[in-house]
Protein backbone atom coordinates (compact mmCIF):
# COMPACT_ATOMS: atom_id res chain seq x y z
CA UNK A 1 0.00 0.00 0.00
CA UNK A 2 1.37 3.39 -1.02
CA UNK A 3 0.52 6.19 1.41
CA UNK A 4 1.31 9.86 0.82
CA UNK A 5 2.17 11.85 3.93
CA UNK A 6 0.89 15.34 3.18
CA UNK A 7 3.13 17.69 5.17
CA UNK A 8 1.13 20.77 6.15
CA UNK A 9 3.45 22.25 8.73
CA UNK A 10 6.93 22.31 10.16
CA UNK A 11 7.91 20.56 13.34
CA UNK A 12 7.82 22.50 16.60
CA UNK A 13 11.28 23.47 17.79
CA UNK A 14 10.58 21.80 21.14
CA UNK A 15 10.81 18.35 19.51
CA UNK A 16 13.12 19.17 16.61
CA UNK A 17 15.91 17.18 18.27
CA UNK A 18 13.77 14.01 17.98
CA UNK A 19 12.24 14.49 14.54
CA UNK A 20 13.42 16.57 11.61
CA UNK A 21 9.96 16.83 10.01
CA UNK A 22 6.44 15.48 10.53
CA UNK A 23 6.80 12.75 7.88
CA UNK A 24 9.71 11.24 9.84
CA UNK A 25 7.51 11.20 12.93
CA UNK A 26 4.86 9.18 11.11
CA UNK A 27 7.43 6.86 9.52
CA UNK A 28 8.76 6.08 12.99
CA UNK A 29 5.23 5.46 14.28
CA UNK A 30 4.45 3.02 11.45
CA UNK A 31 7.77 1.21 11.90
CA UNK A 32 7.20 0.79 15.64
CA UNK A 33 3.70 -0.53 14.91
CA UNK A 34 5.19 -3.15 12.58
CA UNK A 35 3.61 -1.74 9.42
CA UNK A 36 6.50 -2.79 7.21
CA UNK A 37 4.39 -3.35 4.10
CA UNK A 38 3.68 0.36 3.61
CA UNK A 39 5.40 2.51 1.04
CA UNK A 40 5.44 6.07 2.36
CA UNK A 41 6.02 9.16 0.25
CA UNK A 42 6.17 12.77 1.40
CA UNK A 43 4.28 15.58 -0.31
CA UNK A 44 5.32 19.00 1.00
CA UNK A 45 1.91 20.67 0.77
CA UNK A 46 3.23 23.54 2.89
CA UNK A 47 5.62 24.25 -0.02
CA UNK A 48 2.85 24.12 -2.63
CA UNK A 49 3.15 20.46 -3.68
CA UNK A 50 0.07 18.32 -4.38
CA UNK A 51 -0.45 15.03 -6.22
CA UNK A 52 -1.54 15.39 -9.83
CA UNK A 53 -4.55 13.14 -9.23
CA UNK A 54 -6.35 11.76 -6.17
CA UNK A 55 -5.75 8.19 -7.37
CA UNK A 56 -1.96 8.61 -7.43
CA UNK A 57 -1.77 6.98 -3.98
CA UNK A 58 -3.75 4.36 -2.08
CA UNK A 59 -4.25 6.70 0.86
CA UNK A 60 -3.36 10.06 2.31
CA UNK A 61 -2.24 11.09 5.77
CA UNK A 62 -2.49 14.83 6.39
CA UNK A 63 -0.12 15.99 9.13
CA UNK A 64 -0.93 18.51 11.78
CA UNK A 65 -0.15 22.17 11.33
CA UNK A 66 -0.11 25.41 13.26
CA UNK A 67 -2.17 26.78 10.37
CA UNK A 68 -5.94 26.47 10.41
CA UNK A 69 -8.18 25.77 7.43
CA UNK A 70 -9.40 29.38 7.47
CA UNK A 71 -5.90 30.90 7.50
CA UNK A 72 -4.75 32.77 4.42
CA UNK A 73 -1.78 30.70 3.27
CA UNK A 74 -1.32 29.97 -0.44
CA UNK A 75 -1.35 26.18 0.06
CA UNK A 76 -4.58 25.83 2.09
CA UNK A 77 -7.22 26.40 -0.62
CA UNK A 78 -5.57 23.97 -3.09
CA UNK A 79 -5.25 21.36 -0.34
CA UNK A 80 -8.92 21.73 0.60
CA UNK A 81 -9.96 21.41 -3.06
CA UNK A 82 -7.79 18.30 -3.43
CA UNK A 83 -9.29 16.71 -0.30
CA UNK A 84 -12.82 17.49 -1.50
CA UNK A 85 -12.08 15.89 -4.87
CA UNK A 86 -11.21 12.64 -3.11
CA UNK A 87 -13.94 12.56 -0.48
CA UNK A 88 -16.75 13.45 -2.88
CA UNK A 89 -16.09 10.28 -4.82
CA UNK A 90 -16.22 8.24 -1.65
CA UNK A 91 -19.23 9.72 0.11
CA UNK A 92 -20.76 6.33 0.89
CA UNK A 93 -17.64 5.27 2.78
CA UNK A 94 -17.39 8.64 4.52
CA UNK A 95 -21.02 8.47 5.54
CA UNK A 96 -20.58 4.99 6.96
CA UNK A 97 -17.36 5.78 8.83
CA UNK A 98 -17.88 9.38 9.90
CA UNK A 99 -21.45 10.03 10.94
CA UNK A 100 -21.95 13.61 12.10
CA UNK A 101 -22.32 14.06 15.84
CA UNK A 102 -24.19 17.34 15.58
CA UNK A 103 -25.92 19.69 13.23
CA UNK A 104 -23.57 20.12 10.27
CA UNK A 105 -25.17 21.80 7.23
CA UNK A 106 -22.48 20.54 4.88
CA UNK A 107 -22.90 16.91 5.94
CA UNK A 108 -26.68 17.04 5.79
CA UNK A 109 -26.58 18.57 2.32
CA UNK A 110 -24.25 15.77 1.23
CA UNK A 111 -26.60 13.14 2.66
CA UNK A 112 -29.59 14.64 0.83
CA UNK A 113 -27.67 14.62 -2.45
CA UNK A 114 -26.91 10.92 -1.99
CA UNK A 115 -30.56 9.95 -1.54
Amino acid sequence: MHIAIMETGRINEAIADQFDRYPEMFRTMFERAGATDLELSTIAVVDGELPAHVDDYDGYLVTGSAAGVYDDFDWIAPLMAFLRSGSCRRQAACRRLFRPSGDCPCAWRTYREMA
